[in-house]
């Protein structure tokens, strides 16, 4: 089995996940973005970085919506996750706005 997209997720959009994206790009891989799955060192950085990904190394998409089109309840998946959603913020950087 061949893997040929990388779903992206985390801290630091601006930084790791940045980076994560254009060496995924350099090596021929789909890029995916889920955008409330990752947080900047601030909004402003996110967003700068969420907009370099999408103009230029794959699809910035909403988890739910990348979970539909995987055909799987966003509802279900999210009982699943490691850790609750309204919490993942504060994990990530204290000082962050909560997840929608």
């Amino acid at each position: 089995m061949r893997v040929g997209t990388i779903v992206l997720d985390g801290g630091f959009t601006d930084c790791c996940v940045l980076n994560t994206a254009f060496d995924a790009s350099n090596r021929n891989y789909r890029v995916v973005v889920a955008r409330d799955l990752v947080r900047g060192t601030n909004e402003e950085m996110e967003e700068a970085a969420l907009k370099m990904i999408s103009l230029h190394l794959g699809i910035v998409v909403d988890s739910a919506d990348l979970l539909q089109a995987w055909g799987v309840n966003a509802d279900v998946a999210l009982a699943h996750a490691q850790w609750p959603r309204e919490n993942l913020h504060q994990i990530v950087n204290p000082e962050s706005r909560p997840l929608p």
